[in-house]
């Protein structure tokens, strides 16, 4: 409760003081009304951070664009079923997909693994914010190789377009930093090495 002085009636002594509780809602009432009134000036509003879609990226094998049409989500996660000091962490596989054309390289990539060449790649994700336009976020996967390619399915009933995928395991997830945005002091955008590993490695590797 709080304590506030009213005014004398006509009938009050004009020696006493005429004291009244006003209940603390009421008090939290008109704060509230007076700050939707007249606005807060000594904390100025959060600059609105616009909202990013999934349909403009790029994906980059190296420094070559190869034009995916599609890319699965990036995870990081840690198996909660061991102990604390005996939980492992991994990274969830991402599967790249595009339309299937004469061009062999993805595959020809897939083969080098399976023929026992440790042939790992840089893959970078690029969330552009509209067709053709600036990065608002990117990704590296480190040591990248492909654990699977798969081709199209055929059904003379169909008229889909082809596809191919291609699926990626990697050592690390990097976070890239935009030119224009600082680094966070707090949480580091790189998972280290030795801690968080693919769940797949290479054949022969």
């Amino acid at each position: 409760m709080n304590n506030a002085t009213a005014t004398a009636g006509p009938d009050t002594p004009l020696d006493m003081e005429l004291t009244v509780a006003i209940p603390n809602t009421a008090v939290v009432a008109i704060h509230n009304t007076a700050v939707a009134e007249y606005g807060r000036h000594d904390m100025p509003d959060p600059e609105l951070q616009p909202l990013l879609g999934t349909s403009h990226f790029r994906v980059l094998i190296g420094a070559r664009d190869l034009g995916f049409s599609e890319v699965s989500r990036l995870s990081s996660e840690t198996d909660l079923t061991p102990p604390r000091n005996a939980r492992s962490h991994s990274f969830e596989t991402v599967v790249l997909r595009r339309a299937l054309t004469r061009s062999t390289e993805l595959y020809d990539w897939r083969r080098l693994i399976t023929s026992g060449t440790d042939d790992r790649r840089p893959v970078t994700i690029q969330q552009l914010d509209a067709a053709g336009g600036g990065v608002a976020n990117s990704w590296r996967l480190d040591g990248a190789w492909p654990c699977r390619w798969s081709g199209p399915a055929f059904n003379a009933a169909a008229t889909d377009i082809a596809i191919e995928e291609l699926e990626l395991a990697y050592e690390d997830l990097v976070w890239l930093t935009a030119p224009d945005k600082p680094r966070s002091d707090k949480v580091s955008d790189k998972v280290s090495a030795n801690k968080s590993r693919s769940r797949k490695k290479p054949e022969g590797a």
